[in-house]
């Protein structure tokens, strides 16, 4: 024998009692009743695990292919995991789909908008862009500043602490390389 018979009777045991769970699992999930589905065609279902002394409602999701959890829209997502008691109705899916139409919207104007300033900054400046925000923190400083001035309607300079009309004196010389080339 490969082993004693302690170690037989654990194997045969443990086998029985996860064949006997994945049964009852089985038979509960054949009363699962839908409850709606989603743009991408993603299938929602409650049933009654059958497998605790008072029935315990579990919720599923049955997917169109392969299982990948961020396919499932955020209303969907909370239902499942039990942040919301009802499942999403299609008015409350509607209502936020028109919202993050909206949204994208908004984000493509102020895109458009940004290109705009930055080609109007590139055309005030003789053509030379501007040096890199990432590498360079008072710039960044300085430009974030003189966007709120712009919005604002008000000079750069206008009511500024001397640190933030150094760092706009800044912008208005030219970037050099702190490294000779």
């Amino acid at each position: 024998l490969c082993c004693d018979m302690n170690t037989l009777r654990r194997i045969v045991s443990t086998a029985t009692s996860h064949i006997a769970t994945q049964y009852h699992g089985l038979l509960g999930m054949q009363n699962k009743v839908f409850r709606g589905a989603d743009a991408v065609g993603n299938r929602y279902y409650e049933y009654e695990d059958p497998d605790h002394e008072r029935p315990k409602i579990r919720r599923m999701v049955d997917y169109k292919s392969d299982p990948d959890p961020s396919s499932i829209p955020p209303l969907w997502s909370h239902w499942l995991s039990f942040r919301r008691e009802q499942a999403p109705s299609e008015h409350e899916i509607k209502a936020v789909d028109d919202r993050l139409a909206a949204l994208k919207d908004k984000v493509k104007k102020i895109d458009e908008a940004d290109a705009k300033l930055r080609m109007q900054e590139i055309a005030d400046r003789g053509g030379q862009s501007a040096p890199s925000v990432s590498s360079n923190p008072v710039y960044f400083q300085a430009a974030v500043g003189r966007h709120r001035d712009k919005e604002a309607g008000r000079s750069p300079t206008q009511t500024l602490p001397q640190q933030d009309q150094t760092a706009r004196r800044h912008l208005d010389t030219p970037y050099k390389s702190q490294h000779p080339e």
